[in-house]
């Protein structure tokens, strides 16, 4: 499927942003990666604020929707955690510099903006999925769990693979983002969540 010039600005953007941060970052080195012309850039997005506005908004949103789309399933117990799971995980293998992103170091100016987001979007969000695995142990369908430490170490563990992917790499001497590798992470992690969890 052939990128549009902003979803192109976007990807670029993303990526600068996670590695040299939002003072770091130049326009133009994002458009040069995006292989369009600085003009085309600020038409889109005005100015380097509105870019990153327009970055984190797409990771919430994305994330946003693939959360809705697992929890409107109805999905119980063991099918509710392996869905959140899977989704969260192929998210974070699409978005590999999102634990970079959401750093008040890397927002650096815009740190009040991120701040807003985490609290008034993300924070929801994490409720909402504590909530139901709570109420999936309640009914016995789940073990009893500490859900917020669960889902902290659940995301936790999957964003720090992606950040440290090159320090796994070299430490392992694999690829750790190749598609085997990702796909043995994922069972891996899989197996300890219902180790712990499962009934």
């Amino acid at each position: 499927m052939k990128l549009e010039a902003k979803d192109k600005i976007l990807n670029a953007a993303e990526e600068a942003l996670a590695l040299k941060g939002f003072g770091g970052a130049r326009t133009a080195e994002i458009a040069k990666k995006a292989n369009v012309n600085k003009a085309l850039l600020h038409y889109y997005f005005k100015n380097k604020e509105g870019l990153y506005h327009a970055v984190m908004d797409r990771l919430l949103f994305e994330l946003i929707e693939i959360a809705q789309d697992v929890l409107k399933k109805g999905l119980k117990g063991n099918a509710l955690v392996d869905g959140l799971f899977d989704a969260f995980f192929t998210y974070a293998a699409k978005h590999r510099h999102f634990a970079r992103l959401t750093t008040v170091e890397s927002a650096g100016t815009q740190s009040r903006y991120l701040e807003n987001i985490l609290r008034n979007f993300f924070k929801p969000l994490f409720e909402r999925a504590c909530d139901h695995i709570q109420n999936e142990s309640k009914k016995g369908r789940l073990k009893k769990v500490d859900a917020p430490n669960l889902v902290i170490t659940l995301y936790l563990s999957i964003l720090a693979y992606f950040s440290d992917s090159k320090f796994i790499s070299a430490i392992t001497g694999y690829d750790a983002t190749s598609p085997k590798q990702l796909e043995i992470r994922k069972k891996f992690l899989k197996q300890m969540i219902r180790a712990n969890l499962f009934t």
